[in-house]
């Protein structure tokens, strides 16, 4: 084992015992609303600006500390706040009630001149391991199917639909952990007005058909909202599945500007020595009401 290896996985420990003992510590204080930071809470918060983890036309996530501990911080505009979340209050409550191994545990959440969304630490993300960026432990195939699977059906069972499920947003710490779902606008809304179509278009190869049609329409955020469902999320988990599996590929193409158009057309193709490719299969059908579930698939003997 390397020594840089060794080390990812003390200090990741190290933030889960942490992580627990926060987490414990402030759900007893029950005149706190979870997520909610107060004075006392936003003094434990770091933000290191001078070391960024990702970032991307609508959010920049920098690492930070929060009483002392490693984590991660994410800055959104507050324009691109999704309107579900009016209020931090509301926003905080939901979301750090979430728990599950297979979603990334966030914090807690304040507003500021943007808002702020405090999560524990991992490693890395899907897009970074299939660009060969990183070369740590990763989930086996049939772990890593599963894991995701699972996640997405929590969400799922938690009343939220994800409508971004990428590499991207597909973290590693050990198992891989779903993050970034419910709390921004859907990014062919928001980005309509302020960004380019070369911006936008990586966002656009892992949706689902409909979605594509009806982004041609131009739709409002409500009408978005209404068009994405549990159906569109499963499709796009079968595009990054397929990507995770192959360490690369997309299922609909490797060039990015032909994957809509592909999509669309219901034009896929995969290496012959793929495992779990009749789920997959699926997962990506072209009409929505023709796809497995995602409780079908928890069913079934992986």
């Amino acid at each position: 084992m390397s020594r840089s290896t060794l080390l990812s996985q003390i200090t990741e420990l190290h933030v889960r015992k942490k992580l627990k003992h926060i987490t414990k510590r402030q759900t007893n204080k029950k005149h706190i609303v979870p997520g909610v930071v107060q004075n006392l809470t936003e003094k434990m918060i770091e933000i290191n600006s001078s070391v960024i983890l990702g970032d991307s036309p609508f959010a920049t996530t920098f690492a930070g500390t929060f009483n002392k501990i490693p984590v991660a911080i994410k800055r959104i505009d507050r324009h691109d706040i999704h309107p579900n979340w009016p209020t931090v209050e509301d926003c905080a409550e939901k979301m750090t009630n979430l728990d599950h191994p297979n979603i990334v545990k966030i914090l807690h959440i304040y507003d500021s001149q943007f808002r702020f969304i405090v999560m524990e630490l991992c490693l890395a993300n899907l897009e970074n391991y299939c660009r060969k960026l990183y070369d740590g432990i990763v989930p086996t195939h049939r772990d890593g199917f599963c894991q995701l699977v699972n996640g997405l059906h929590y969400i799922h069972s938690q009343g939220f639909i994800h409508r971004q499920v990428n590499t991207k947003n597909i973290l590693i710490s050990k198992q891989f952990k779903i993050s970034d779902f419910g709390l921004h606008l859907p990014k062919y809304v928001s980005e309509r007005d302020h960004y380019t179509m070369k911006e936008i278009k990586p966002y656009l190869c892992s949706q689902a058909p409909e979605i594509l049609q009806f982004n041609e329409k131009a739709p409002s955020v409500e009408e978005s909202e209404a068009n994405h469902t549990i159906a569109s999320d499963t499709f796009s988990l079968g595009c990054v599945l397929t990507t995770f599996l192959t360490r690369g590929n997309h299922p609909f193409g490797v060039e990015h500007h032909m994957v809509p158009t592909n999509i669309l057309e219901g034009k896929y193709n995969f290496p012959v020595d793929m495992p779990y490719i009749h789920i997959i299969e699926q997962m990506i059908k072209k009409c929505p009401h023709e796809r497995i579930s995602l409780h079908q698939i928890l069913s079934m003997k992986i």
